[in-house]
């Protein structure tokens, strides 16, 4: 195989021989070859999703391929362009190999098949197993998916490099890197992803509402953490009266603390439709109930629903 395209339809032909993807998906389209590039559970079913990871046996790990444009492009061009990936390897970090790669494929089909074929890299590691049907899949996009498995086959599996099948195969042999972070807490809400590890005591916000207010997210750390709270001061903050008086008295600190979403200098708030816009004092359309339905209550959701009971 020295051609791309010879390439292209031999990780295909691999792709399409796998039989064992969860029965449970199977009406859902998620691993067809092509569309969709995105798929999440909880907008899919249009839920509330929570998860609290308080059983050992059970793992919640999100997993994405390392350096996955990079790679795929060592493995359809190395023999048809071997300057082309040479001139990848050289780039220092991978922003400029990204550019790069976009910029040289810009006006071919490839920039697609780049992401068809992470596609089928990333769903292809994680279910071509006999433990498959074990395996929840709660987001997929791209090259990279978040998955709850009910106990470690799957995650021993990963750790040892286990193949058992020519896809597996295939994937050690062109040298794909994966990169693990278990996670202990998750909630899926309003377009958002929230994820929370223990022992790093390490957040992650993804998604629409990625950009928080400092002491939101010190809320959702000390919640996580398991630290007492005073949900009532925040519910007293996000109020329409409570907000006349910090402005008409300019109380910077706590616009910056409590409304400032994200980096203090970008000085974005939510306005009366959910969206973010820059701050202009009496000028915004801010609103404090945006606050609470997009931050606070999805927060007192999951501690109701997990932390206050046995999972």
């Amino acid at each position: 195989m020295n051609s791309a395209k010879e390439r292209l339809n031999h990780i295909v032909s691999l792709y399409s021989k796998i039989k064992r993807f969860p029965d449970a998906y199977k009406n859902k389209n998620i691993f067809n070859i092509d569309k969709p590039m995105r798929w999440l559970y909880a907008d899919e079913t249009n839920q509330y999703v929570s998860v609290f990871r308080k059983n050992i046996e059970y793992n919640l790990f999100d997993i994405d391929i390392t350096g996955c444009f990079p790679t795929i492009c060592k493995y359809l061009f190395k023999n048809e362009n071997p300057q082309f990936v040479e001139k990848i390897e050289s780039l220092s970090d991978k922003t400029k190999k990204n550019i790069f790669i976009a910029n040289t494929l810009k006006n071919t089909s490839y920039l697609r098949i780049l992401n068809i074929i992470s596609k089928m890299v990333i769903l292809g590691y994680v279910f071509d197993r006999d433990d498959s049907e074990k395996n929840s899949l709660l987001e997929f996009e791209k090259d990279g998916c978040l998955i709850l498995s009910i106990d470690k086959t799957l995650y021993n599996n990963i750790k040892n490099n286990y193949i058992d099948s020519e896809f597996l195969q295939f994937i050690y042999e062109n040298n794909f890197v994966f990169h693990i972070i278990d996670f202990d807490y998750y909630i899926r809400c309003n377009n958002t992803s929230i994820f929370w590890k223990d022992k790093d005591e390490y957040i992650r916000f993804k998604g629409m509402y990625k950009h928080i207010p400092l002491k939101i997210k010190e809320l959702y750390c000390n919640i996580f953490k398991g630290n007492n709270v005073n949900l009532k001061e925040f519910l007293e903050i996000y109020n329409i009266n409570c907000l006349k008086i910090i402005i008409n008295n300019n109380l910077n600190e706590i616009i910056e603390n409590y409304y400032y979403c994200g980096d203090v200098i970008d000085r974005k708030i939510l306005n009366n439709i959910g969206k973010y816009e820059k701050y202009q004092w009496k000028k915004s359309n801010i609103s404090p109930e945006m606050y609470l339905k997009f931050f606070i209550f999805p927060l007192i959701l999951f501690k109701q629903r997990n932390l206050n009971n046995t999972f």
